[in-house]
C-alpha cells in the first residue's frame, strides 16, 4: 500500500471513529424571546438558557442560573 493510501485510509478510519462521540455531546443555547426588536418593543427581553442534545433535538432541564 502506498504511503498516500494508508495516510487516507487512517483518516477515513478516524473520522468514522470519532462521528459516534459527536452525538453525545452538550450544547448551551441562549434564546430570546423576541427574534427582533424595534423601539416600539418593551424594553424587557426574556431569555432561556438551556442545553440540548443535538443529534437527539431534546432540551434538558437545568436550574436557573444564579447571575
Amino acid at each position: 500500500m502506498s504511503e498516500k493510501k494508508r495516510i487516507c485510509w487512517f483518516a477515513a478510519t478516524a473520522m468514522v471513529l470519532a462521528m459516534p462521540g459527536v452525538g453525545f455531546t452538550h450544547f448551551g443555547t441562549i434564546t430570546p424571546s423576541d427574534d427582533i426588536i424595534t423601539q416600539e418593543d418593551s424594553k424587557k427581553l426574556g431569555v432561556d438558557v438551556q442545553f440540548i442534545h443535538p443529534m437527539e433535538g431534546q432540551f434538558m432541564e437545568m436550574e436557573k442560573p444564579k447571575q
